[in-house]
């Protein structure tokens, strides 16, 4: 009986780039984001908050505990 084998984690399997115009316009809107997110204090903070991972307390949301 052959054992399944699966991908490690982190890596997507079967996923295939289109191009690399692509891996350009993501690399490109992922620094714009990291720069806007990461401007100041405050906006780190109000960023967490929006994606839901901190409370407006500072401490982490039930999901990331």
């Amino acid at each position: 009986m052959e054992k399944k084998t699966s991908p490690k984690r982190g890596q997507a399997s079967g996923w295939k780039s289109s191009g690399g115009a692509d891996v350009k316009t993501f690399a490109k809107a992922a620094k714009t984001f990291s720069g806007k997110a990461t401007l100041t204090k405050g906006a780190a903070r109000k960023t967490l908050i929006d994606l839901g991972i901190s409370t407006k307390a500072g401490k982490l949301t039930k999901r990331y505990r």
